[in-house]
């Protein structure tokens, strides 16, 4: 990749650039992304205790898309798993320390324009607040896995934390005089926007994530009419809840935002106060849980 090349085209081609690169490391097997540093902070801090149980190191895992989907792929050599509780006690915690270790070293740093350290943060923030709004409203409904809807939250903007990495990553490493512009803020929403889909879903498929995570990642607007207690539904509803809570990096659609809402309300005949209470908290919840 060339990060010059978003000094003279900005954020679309270097976004299209980008998203052509990452595509060519999945289709190889080569994917590398850094991490948010408070995200990844308290899976190092697991994986250093000695003691620590399975349980404990899921906690962990389920604040980071990155280090979830490491988790995933470690296990899925014999059938991937649904959850990640069910990745983490598949491999062992033992066989687990190096790689999540490796992975959990490598952590994004900070833009130096603060719109764009907010807006990283912000992709770590909805992932996290869809995923945790998803399993609540699957557990309130009775459905059959709240936790796999959980996983499904936490994964369905991949493509986006991934870009996003790569693109902290890149202004980090060139070098530029500090007159030389890198990408605006408005720039570079638009580089992580554009081709998140085509990441995600393709790296769904290349390492056969399960039916209702990869669905979330290729499209988060339309639930699933037959299957009322699909993770899909609780996703969908959770994804536009949580926009409307302004936990969302980037712009959207409202009237889309509120049909969504509607839909949801009326197919998940979920209790109104119990759904209200949950969504007017889960921006505190989920800062609360990043440190940010």
């Amino acid at each position: 990749m060339n990060p010059q090349a978003a000094t003279n085209g900005g954020g679309a081609r270097l976004g299209a650039q980008l998203t052509e690169i990452v595509l060519g490391r999945i289709a190889g097997d080569k994917l590398v992304v850094p991490s948010l540093k408070e995200a990844a902070a308290e899976t190092t801090k697991r994986l250093r205790d000695n003691e620590v149980t399975p349980r404990q190191l899921t906690e962990a895992l389920e604040r980071d898309p990155i280090l979830a989907l490491q988790a995933l792929k470690l296990a899925g050599a014999s059938g991937m798993p649904e959850t990640i509780e069910q990745a983490v006690s598949r491999v062992g915690v033992q066989r687990l320390r190096q790689p999540l270790g490796e992975a959990a070293a490598r952590v994004c740093g900070e833009s130096r324009d603060k719109r764009i350290t907010a807006q990283a943060r912000a992709v770590w923030e909805h992932a996290l607040g869809v995923a945790l709004l998803a399993r609540d409203l699957a557990a309130l409904a009775q459905a059959e896995a709240p936790d796999t809807a959980f996983l499904a939250g936490l994964l369905h903007d991949i493509g986006k934390s991934i870009l996003a990495g790569f693109l902290l990553e890149a202004e980090r490493q060139i070098v530029i005089s500090r007159n030389s512009p890198w990408l605006s803020a408005e720039e570079w929403a638009k580089a992580i926007a554009d081709g998140h889909r085509r990441i995600g879903s393709a790296l769904a498929d290349k390492w056969g994530l399960p039916r209702p995570v990869a669905r979330c990642i290729e499209d988060t607007t339309e639930y699933d009419a037959a299957d009322r207690g699909s993770p899909v539904n609780f996703v969908v509803f959770a994804n536009a809840l949580c926009k409307r809570a302004g936990l969302y990096p980037g712009t959207f659609d409202a009237d889309d935002v509120s049909a969504l809402e509607v839909i949801g309300r009326s197919m998940l005949s979920l209790p109104e106060e119990l759904v209200q209470r949950l969504s007017s908290g889960i921006v505190e919840r989920v800062r609360a849980q990043l440190g940010t």
